[in-house]
This record gives C-alpha cells, sequence and structure tokens, in this order.
C-alpha cells in the first residue's frame, strides 16, 4: 500500500525519470553477469584443455630470447621446435627437425632435415629457414648478445641439399645445446627488421608468432587487469607424435593473490612462492619441488692482494657455509659445488673459532681487542661485496638484502668487515667486467649446457672473459677440456665431479644455495612424469604426448 501511494505521488517527469533509472541498473545488472558468464567461459576447460597458472609478465614470446625469460621459455617450447630437443630424464639431445651427426673431435656438427614438416601457416619447414635462424643470431643488430656471442666464432653454412653443418674452431661437446633453439620461418620474419625480432608483444604483432612446434598461438589477451590469457592449440600436421590433451592455456597473473583467488580454475601451478603455499587448497593441488641447475655464489676476486692467500679464502668459505640458508630463505637449498646435481655432499658444518682464528694468524691477521675486527699491520679488513639491484625483480632484491645482511653479521663475529656495494645492472656489468670488486654476488644458470669452461679455464680470465674470480689452475683447465671433447655420458660425469673437487678444495667461488621450485599439480593429469630436476621448468612438459586428462 505504501509503495503504491508512492507511485501515486509521483509526477509524470519523476516517473519518467525512474523508469529511466530502474532501466539504467537492470543494463548494469544484466551487463555485469554477462561478464561474469564471459569470464568463467574462457577460464573453464574441458576434458582436453590443460591450464596452468604462471605469474609474472609477457615481456616477450620469441624463442630467440628464452634465456632471458621463464614464461617465453614456457610457452616457445610449446610452439616452436628446434634441430634437436633435450629430454631432461636422461639429460641427452634427440633429434627434432633433423638428424644429426658429430665427427670424432666435436667440431663439425652435421644436420639433416626431415621430410614432411610444416609451420603453422601450412608452409613446409626448409633448410633456408634453419640458416636464416642461425644468420639472424649471428647478425651484429640481432639485440640477444649473449646467444649472439655464443655462436659468433661459429661457421655455419648449407653443406648439402636438406643439410647445414656448424663447424667450430676448438672441440666442444656441449655444442648440442646450441641446436634445440627454435627456428624462425624465414617467410615470416625476412622483411622484419633484425633489430624488431624479439619485440612481437610490445610491436603488437601477434601474427609473427609462426611456429613449427606441437601447438599453435591460437588467442593473446587480456582477460582483465589481473589475468593475461594465452591459448595454444595443438597444429595437426605437427611431425611427432599427437598428444591427448588439444589445448594448453597459461593464465599469468602479475601477483600471488590474485592468482590465488583463481586457482579452482587451474590444473597447475609452477614456481608458486613456498611461504604462499599454505594458501593453495591442499584438497585440490599436490605438491612437489624440483631443482634446477643454477645456484647463487659469492665469487671471490683473488687477483686481489688480500685474497690471493687460500687462508683467507677458507675462512671466507668456513663462515658462509656454517650460514643455514635453507632456514633463513624458505624456497632454498644449500649447495657447496657448482655440479651439485651429480653428488649429495653438503660442506655445511658448525663454525670452529679456533680453526678460524688459526687460519687467520698464519696469514699475520690478529684481532683487535678495541674494535673485534681482525687487522694486518694496523690495517682493518675491510672486503667490498658488490651486489646487483633488479630493477623489476623485487622478490631477488629482497632475497639479497636478506642473504647480504646475514653473511655481513656472521663475518663480523670472526672480526671480518663486508660493506656491501649495490649497483643497477648496467654500473654492475662495468665494474663485473672490470673486476673492481673484492667479492661479488653472482647467479650462474647451468642449463642444459653443463660446459663450465668460460667459467673456470685460465684463458677466460681478464675483462673479456666470464672468468670473473681470475682463477687460473692448470689441471681444473685439463679437466675443463676433456669435458669438452667427450661424448660419454659418463666419462663427462666423472669429470665433472673432478672440476668439482678441485673448485672446492682451490675456493675460487663460495656457492651457497639453489632454488627450490614447487610445482602444484591437481590428479586429473595421468601418466605424467614429474621429476626432481630439470635443465630448465620448461622441461616439465617434454612427455606431454603421453599425458591424459581426466573429466
Amino acid at each position: 500500500m505504501l509503495f503504491k501511494k508512492v507511485v501515486k505521488n509521483y509526477s509524470s517527469r519523476d516517473r519518467i525519470l525512474s523508469a529511466l533509472l530502474a532501466g539504467t541498473i537492470a543494463l548494469v545488472l544484466i551487463f555485469n553477469i554477462g561478464q561474469t558468464i564471459l569470464e568463467k567461459s574462457k577460464l573453464s576447460g574441458n576434458s582436453k584443455t590443460y591450464t596452468e597458472g604462471l605469474i609474472g609478465e609477457i615481456e616477450v614470446i620469441n624463442p630467440l630470447f628464452r634465456d632471458l625469460n621463464t614464461l617465453n621459455r614456457d610457452i616457445t617450447s610449446l610452439m616452436y621446435a628446434g634441430l634437436t630437443k633435450h629430454n631432461p630424464e636422461n639429460k641427452t639431445f634427440e633429434p627434432d627437425l633433423a638428424t644429426f651427426t658429430i665427427n670424432d673431435n666435436s667440431t663439425v656438427y652435421t644436420f639433416t632435415l626431415k621430410e614432411d614438416i610444416f609451420w603453422h601457416d601450412g608452409k613446409p619447414v626448409t633448410i633456408d629457414d634453419v640458416l636464416f635462424t642461425y644468420k639472424t643470431i649471428q647478425s651484429p643488430d640481432f639485440k640477444n648478445v649473449a646467444l649472439r656471442q655464443s655462436l659468433s666464432s661459429v661457421t655455419i653454412e648449407n653443406s648439402a641439399i636438406n643439410e647445414i653443418q656448424f663447424t667450430l674452431k676448438s672441440p666442444n661437446a656441449f655444442f648440442l645445446s646450441q641446436t634445440d633453439i627454435g627456428i624462425l620461418p624465414k617467410h615470416i620474419y625476412q622483411d622484419v627488421p633484425i633489430s624488431e625480432i624479439g619485440q612481437e608483444v610490445q610491436l603488437n604483432k601477434p601474427e609473427l608468432l609462426v611456429g613449427s612446434g606441437r601447438y599453435y598461438l591460437d588467442e593473446i589477451e587480456l582477460v582483465n587487469p589481473k589475468l593475461n590469457r594465452i591459448v595454444l592449440k595443438q597444429y595437426k600436421n605437427y611431425h611427432g607424435l599427437p598428444s591427448s590433451i588439444k589445448t594448453v592455456r597459461f593464465f599469468i597473473f602479475p601477483d600471488t593473490e590474485s592468482l590465488i583467488t583463481t586457482q579452482a580454475s587451474l590444473n597447475a601451478i609452477n614456481n608458486f612462492p613456498n611461504e604462499l603455499a599454505s594458501q593453495i587448497n591442499p584438497n585440490s593441488f599436490k605438491t612437489k619441488e624440483y631443482l634446477l641447475p643454477q645456484y647463487t655464489a659469492i665469487f671471490l676476486n683473488i687477483d686481489k692482494q688480500t685474497l690471493v692467500s687460500r687462508n683467507l679464502r677458507v675462512v671466507l668459505k668456513r663462515v658462509a657455509n656454517a650460514i643455514d640458508f635453507e632456514k633463513i630463505l624458505l624456497d632454498k637449498q644449500s649447495v657447496s659445488r657448482p655440479f651439485f646435481l651429480y653428488e649429495t655432499i653438503k660442506d655445511n658444518t658448525e663454525l670452529n673459532p679456533t680453526i678460524i682464528e688459526a687460519l687467520l694468524e698464519d696469514d699475520g691477521y690478529n684481532i683487535n681487542t678495541d674494535t673485534g675486527f681482525a687487522e694486518l699491520n694496523g690495517e682493518p679488513l675491510i672486503l667490498s661485496l658488490l651486489v646487483q639491484n633488479f630493477t623489476n625483480n623485487q622478490e631477488r632484491n629482497d632475497e639479497y638484502k636478506i642473504l647480504v645482511e646475514n653473511l655481513v653479521k656472521e663475518y663480523k663475529k670472526i672480526g671480518i668487515q663486508i660493506k656491501p656495494q649495490y649497483y643497477e645492472a648496467d654500473t654492475f656489468a662495468k665494474l663485473l667486467a672490470a673486476r673492481e670488486f673484492d667479492l661479488v654476488l653472482y647467479g650462474h644458470s647451468l642449463g642444459t649446457d653443463l660446459d663450465s669452461f668460460s667459467f673456470w679455464h685460465s684463458s677466460q680470465t681478464g675483462i673479456t672473459g666470464l672468468n670473473i674470480s681470475n682463477y687460473r689452475n692448470i689441471a681444473t683447465d685439463s679437466l675443463l677440456e676433456r669435458v669438452r671433447v667427450t661424448n660419454d655420458i659418463q666419462e663427462r660425469n666423472d669429470l665433472l665431479l673432478k672440476i668439482n673437487e678441485k673448485l672446492v678444495a682451490d675456493v675460487p667461488a663460495i656457492f651457497l644455495y639453489t632454488d627450490k621450485h614447487l610445482f602444484m599439480f591437481d590428479n586429473r593429469i595421468k601418466n605424467r612424469k614429474i621429476l626432481s630436476s630439470y635443465a630448465f621448468s620448461s622441461d616439465r612438459f617434454y612427455d606431454i604426448e603421453n599425458w591424459e586428462l581426466d573429466n
């Protein structure tokens, strides 16, 4: 009754305005409901669709820039095929687009392209595409400097019909790690300036993203401000075995909070922060950790007069090894040598002050009773520690801050002063190259290429090399050279363990920890192998042809 009286008292103008307002509200409600339905339809899958959640930003989609961005490697590993492919289970390279032969001293690699291989647009893959890709990498205009330099001294030629040959100046049995790079289609890229290759996302040119891998790019879009969606569809003319997974979707979130709220739409979550794992529903997801062959270390500039003495290097190592990084940084595993995946030995031990004091005294240091610091001829022992600031990686900055604070505190206890020096990437790189540091915090990823020649061989010292410790040892040089010429896996592994022993004994670096990567997955995927270690996290898709997805 009251409602009727109110309406009755409305003027004609009021009734029209009320009707318009009601209509507007109804339209807004219908629009919001429609948007919700549309978004849910975008997020929902079917029995042949696999959906994985990732945290990060889509900066590039191009296989020639895979080493610069983890998300890029994940996506392009499914979209593009290389001459070879890496099998993380047996740690070998297998033929993909081509079969291959290697000469006896590992200096000539010859690849013969397989027949009936097609690009996603239906055009055949040719040897010209392979030659175009590698010549692009060698071009001075190519933006991925590290990849360009790794192939700069390699002669690449079309040696016969459907055949390409790589000739190296010196033996290198690890060269196959450069041949699983995704090949680009010449007919798509031949008119694209080389300087623009790798900028397909920024230039909004998804039509360039044509590969010959198992899946092709179907959609790339911003679903909402908190979610990017990339949809890959299985290519019917793929040259390998088919998979029952017809669609792979990557939901890419800018932060963990956004992913957590959408977890019900996912089949898996890769590289999720360990400290937030409790916020993922344990009834929906199982969890497994895996390791990658990468480590964070303190490299010692042993050309510095202070660090010439092995005694001081051993002291620095013993203090660092006594720190339990796994408690300080929850997603880390302590390591004590570069090839840690090949042995389980850890050097973490309790610190023995008596041994530390004796080693310092042998080098002439004494502890000043007033300051508590070690001195040599009245001069305090102060070491600089070079640390990089990461502009777009606050998580890494926070990690390094915690690490450095603990190192400074522990070294102070035995009388050694550590002075951290933080610099942005460009300045850091210049100081690193010029060896203007005592200690430097640095990460190294071995990937599929276990060749550490550039990091430890004496020929790589100086401003043009990556031997940033300026480490020189004839015996280690010999081991590094022998690793490069053997194709026998067991012999190679034995040599790697011997290199481990030499580096532990000589202490050119203090190996600290590796990341523990968290993979969360539901139980709908059958026949998938989840390994305890990979060369790269994208290797988790290596056996996708065997996967089956339950309803």
